[in-house]
């Protein structure tokens, strides 16, 4: 079945930027819910912070491929709006408030061995 994406049409799957742009997108919308429907995502605040950090561990720090830029820019645009509700204080959760941290530096000040293309793209979305 041929679905429109864009100016043409096409049959298939999303492309690989596609992907990494809808996830990036979904992880952001997430954390926008957490600001707006606080009430709504209480039971779910940890389960998302863990969703956060478990994808920015595997984009961050793998050896073998560049970080997915827009999958980053997403979780780190849903976890600033989930911290206006569900704040994480060194205090109340040592561990999470570094890994934010942490991640956050990574974005900041990314590993020379990344390519021009992908710091390029990173500048812009970040």
């Amino acid at each position: 079945q041929d679905v429109v994406w864009g100016s043409g049409e096409r049959s298939g799957l999303l492309s690989h930027t596609e992907s990494e742009l809808v996830l990036g997108k979904i992880y952001e919308l997430l954390g926008v819910l957490g600001e707006v429907h606080p009430s709504e995502m209480v039971s779910n605040s940890e389960k998302l912070y863990k969703a956060y950090l478990g994808e920015l561990k595997q984009q961050m720090t793998s050896s073998t491929k560049e970080p997915k830029l827009f999958v980053v820019a997403g979780c780190l645009r849903g976890i600033t709006a989930l911290l206006v509700n569900f704040t994480k204080t060194m205090e109340e959760d040592p561990v999470t408030s570094k890994d934010i941290f942490q991640y956050t530096l990574k974005t900041i000040s990314p590993q020379m061995e990344m390519s021009r293309y992908a710091v390029t793209i990173g500048k812009i979305y970040f």
